[in-house]
């Protein structure tokens, strides 16, 4: 079975769309068609919810016994780990609250404890907490104390992450995912960066990890799953946000005010961003996104030859994630790619300090320039080999990237 038909098969059978597949469908799979069909779900993580939804519709004897046995391992591996870390995260936020800390919960723990109803069916990779501005700091002595450390002394450089970044550097602890306080869900000075305060105004009451906390209302959860998913990540993370998309807007149902999503897209610059990801979402994995709504969201110059690129970039290789270097190539004026790469080679000494450890205003930020060369070259090196050298593959992702970014911008 070819590449496109085997995405297609995983497509049907995580689908929230219930008529994509069937067992006759699934019978006809060859050993080889099912090895493919397993890695590409391992590949987009998306096997707890393959073998759940294969469950649910009661397709187990259309499945060989191997194949079923696999992915129920799978299942029960991530349910197990999701387990600790919903320990972790209670006594993260019982930690927090005892301090009288106010505490969102983003994204991931919330999705899968509340949304998915089921912690087994979503990856878990960090642990998303938003706290106000002036509790950062504190935020993260409180971490500290429950054993996490940052990658720098983060009392020492708050003020550069407040000035340069969405969130503190992640806090680590062994066999734990990392934790990232965040005081804002964009970071400063980009288009569409918003003002935090309206997201605080409007959050809700909500119990995760049997801990009371606040989550963002249902229209701001959804805008931003879109805005990580398109402008933040420009559609690496592969399908995994339009499944939590689709779970979101089936969470909600009703009590979704779409009329509320297209004000706040258009008023934060999120309008192309938000309706790309959402028209994907139906399409790919069945999100019940009303077309009235798809209609109303879609801006000027939007092209199912733009939706075509996304779908392909999500499932491309993963080898190039930075826009940054993606920049680089393609059909910019050579004076334009040069300004570009000294941008990413010499940042400002504030986006330094959040890299090295040294104060933007000390003479020893410019010590670690010659590193900062060392490490760019190290980390693009391998991918300016394969595109210099021809590599079409690598040819295609960069100028693939380079029209998505351009378009979500608005160029």
């Amino acid at each position: 079975m070819e590449q496109q038909a085997i995405i297609d098969l995983l497509l049907a059978s995580i689908s929230y769309d219930s008529g994509r597949v069937d067992g006759s469908r699934l019978e006809r799979l060859s050993g080889a068609d099912w090895d493919a069909l397993l890695d590409l779900a391992a590949k987009q993580r998306v096997s707890p919810l393959l073998y759940r939804r294969l469950v649910a519709r009661g397709l187990e004897a259309s499945v060989p016994a191997d194949i079923m046995q696999g992915l129920r391992r799978a299942y029960l591996v991530n349910a197990a780990r999701n387990l600790r870390l919903h320990h972790e995260m209670g006594k993260i936020v019982s930690g927090l609250r005892q301090d009288e800390i106010p505490v969102i919960v983003l994204k991931g723990m919330f999705l899968a404890d509340v949304v998915y109803d089921n912690i087994a069916l979503r990856g878990i990779g960090d642990i998303d907490l938003l706290v106000p501005q002036d509790e950062v700091t504190r935020s993260g002595e409180i971490l500290t104390a429950l054993g996490y450390h940052s990658s720098r002394s983060f009392s020492a450089g708050v003020n550069v992450d407040l000035a340069t970044a969405k969130h503190l550097p992640p806090f680590v602890k062994p066999n734990m995912a990392w934790v990232e306080i965040h005081r804002n869900v964009t970071n400063p000075g980009q288009r569409y960066s918003i003002d935090v305060a309206a997201l605080w105004e409007r959050a809700e009451p909500a119990t995760v990890a049997s801990v009371d906390v606040l989550t963002l209302s249902a229209e701001d959860l959804l805008l931003h799953l879109c805005l990580h998913t398109s402008y933040q990540h420009q559609f690496v993370l592969g399908l995994p946000p339009f499944c939590d998309i689709a779970a979101t807007i089936r969470h909600y149902d009703d009590d979704m005010d779409w009329a509320q999503v297209r004000q706040r897209a258009e008023q934060w610059g999120w309008l192309r961003g938000v309706h790309l990801v959402l028209h994907l979402a139906s399409e790919l994995v069945g999100a019940a996104v009303p077309d009235e709504v798809l209609r109303d969201l879609q801006p000027v110059g939007f092209s199912e030859t733009i939706a075509a690129m996304a779908k392909e970039h999500l499932f491309s290789e993963k080898t190039m994630t930075s826009s940054n270097f993606a920049q680089l190539w393609g059909g910019k004026r050579l004076q334009d790619k040069l300004v570009h790469f000294f941008r990413i080679v010499f940042p400002s000494p504030l986006n330094m300090s959040r890299m090295y450890p040294a104060p933007p205003d000390s003479p020893r930020i410019y010590l670690y320039y010659p590193v900062r060369l060392v490490d760019v070259l190290r980390r693009y090196g391998p991918m300016t080999y394969r595109l210099l050298r021809g590599d079409q593959k690598m040819i295609s992702l960069a100028e693939r990237k380079n029209v998505l970014v351009d378009w979500l911008s608005g160029e």
